[in-house]
């Protein structure tokens, strides 16, 4: 199982790029996705997309979408900011993690660097917060097992008690 996989190798193109983040895939192929909470704009459903589901044809084992992008409201907003969230969070994700930055605190930095927001269409707050818990997960499946400071052997777990 890959934890975090990067959007290239889950997607086939780059149109959901800050609707959807890839979770994980496993050695079948099988992609598993979280959509970010953009609100739905139920006009454009289309038979593999709805409000309550996705179905993507699969590739050479990445996704490519069928639906009508349209569906995400906001999504136009959400694709612009999300590269300026993403080069933010790699100049200084570090940072965030070490000083154990609440979302809060992340959202109010953050908005005042980003473009001013055209459309009422996306809860800008809850995107951010998805976006940041995100990538604070992503983050920290790259760390290695705790060490034992002591003799330098991975820690065990504790044994219960009998």
């Amino acid at each position: 199982m890959k934890m975090y996989p990067s959007f290239n190798e889950v997607f086939v193109s780059d149109e959901l790029l800050g609707v959807f983040y890839p979770l994980c895939s496993n050695e079948h192929g099988l992609h598993f996705v979280s959509s970010n909470g953009l609100w739905m704009d139920e006009q454009y459903e289309t038979e593999h997309n709805t409000f309550g589901h996705v179905k993507f044809e699969i590739k050479n084992g990445k996704y490519d979408f069928m639906g009508d992008i349209r569906l995400y409201k906001g999504y136009e907003y959400a694709k612009k900011i999300f590269l300026i969230l993403e080069d933010d969070f790699n100049a200084n994700g570090n940072d965030y993690l070490a000083d154990k930055i609440k979302p809060a605190l992340y959202i109010e930095k953050i908005t005042k660097i980003l473009p001013s927001q055209t459309t009422e269409d996306i809860d800008l707050d809850y995107y951010l917060n998805t976006f940041y818990e995100f990538r604070v997960c992503s983050e920290m499946t790259k760390y290695p097992k705790p060490v034992n400071l002591v003799n330098g052997e991975e820690n065990e777990k504790p044994k219960k008690k009998i």
